[in-house]
């Protein structure tokens, strides 16, 4: 397989085990987290949670997007 790890489980979301899907849920939250902090060290006046959600989201979309099709074409959404 190519690409990203993560995004080739998540595609498999539906059908891989309780245990894997905790892990990765649990993963994603401890990513989250880092991520607000991260944010809230800049002392922007934006919500962290929410830039960190957009952030996540954003994230993962790419993630599955190159999992899906060439780097190139992904290129000018980043």
């Amino acid at each position: 397989n190519k690409g990203c790890y993560f995004a080739n489980t998540v595609r498999e979301y539906g059908i891989i085990p309780d245990k894997v899907k905790t892990v990765i849920e649990q993963n994603q939250k401890n990513i989250r987290q880092l991520v607000v902090e991260n944010i809230r060290a800049t002392k922007t006046k934006k919500d962290p949670e929410v830039l960190a959600s957009m952030i996540m989201t954003f994230s993962s979309g790419i993630a599955l997007k190159l999992n899906a099709v060439k780097s190139e074409q992904v290129v000018s959404e980043i």
